[in-house]
């Protein structure tokens, strides 16, 4: 029982070391080599988007592990992976809009949020880059939930032993880059944050893959299909559209406020919110008919 409940905490000790080197790598290379001018526009932009990761990203993982590890517990397999696919179509959407309207607004939102003196153009271009690290840390997380519920310790084993490489490879790359690229350092750091959460999505996707359903033989869980056919590619060419127009623009409020209404005319007509809608619609119905009825 004690060994048990000390591989346990060991394990959550692990991940937690982990986790603190996948977010806290690129300051204590700049705390450790870096210069001031480096280490205080990563501040600032780390700071922006660190308030996506507490108030969304954060409370959204949160529900769906839970989610899942009662569906799972409860034996409710197709119930946990269909959540899955509509949780990445959903982030899909969501990660979609910072890059869609991020970079062209970066400049403007720098400069009513702190100051012109911040909106330079090496924190403006680091901005930019930040919101396409957006949705590769919403797929990374949401994908590393479900493998938290649902996968066996073995596989969880091997996971760690993954991120421990990519941990160790990440730290070494932000050490390498504050040396050797001192004019472009913050700019490199985020372009390795996003190439370390893809890498870590890609990692828990393909363990995903290798989950199976209990009592079930070697049937499994998910398949790549499941993880990557979330959306049609009518859908993709329009979003591809969508962003070809936001870089063809003007970047001003006026205009990308014209691209965002367009990109949520184009969420409301995916077939599942059409679905949800009209669900949502029946129900109302079916409660004022309950209320007429008592009256």
């Amino acid at each position: 029982m004690v060994r048990g409940q000390w591989q346990l905490l060991r394990r959550f000790l692990e991940e937690s070391l982990l986790r603190l080197v996948f977010t806290e790598g690129e300051n204590f290379a700049l705390t450790a080599i870096g210069d001031v001018a480096a280490r205080g526009t990563f501040q600032v932009i780390s700071q922006l988007g660190s308030m996506v990761v507490r108030l969304v990203l954060s409370v959204w993982e949160g529900a769906c592990f839970s989610r899942w590890s009662r569906l799972l517990a409860g034996g409710e397999h197709e119930a946990a992976v269909l959540l899955l696919r509509r949780m990445l179509k959903v982030m899909l959407f969501f990660g979609f809009s910072f890059i869609l309207l991020g970079p062209p607004l970066s400049g403007w939102l720098l400069g009513v949020l702190y100051s012109s003196r911040w909106s330079s153009p090496e924190t403006v271009r680091t901005l930019q880059l930040y919101c396409y690290a957006t949705p590769a840390m919403g797929f990374s997380g949401l994908l590393e939930c479900f493998l938290r519920a649902a996968a066996s310790p073995e596989i969880l084993r091997r996971q760690q032993k993954v991120l421990l490489v990519l941990s160790t490879a990440y730290v070494c790359g932000c050490f390498a880059i504050v040396t050797y690229r001192q004019e472009d350092a913050v700019s490199c750091l985020v372009l390795l944050n996003i190439c370390s959460k893809v890498l870590r999505g890609w990692t828990s996707a393909y363990l995903i893959t290798q989950c199976t359903k209990p009592g079930e033989g070697h049937s499994p869980l998910a398949t790549w299909r499941d993880l990557t056919n979330v959306v049609g590619w009518r859908t993709v060419s329009v979003m591809l559209c969508l962003l070809r127009l936001s870089r063809v623009v003007p970047p001003r409020v006026s205009h990308m406020t014209g691209v965002g209404l367009l990109y949520l005319l184009l969420i409301l007509t995916t077939e599942e919110v059409r679905q949800l809608i009209q669900e949502g619609v029946a129900k109302l119905r079916s409660r004022r008919v309950v209320q007429k009825s008592k009256e």
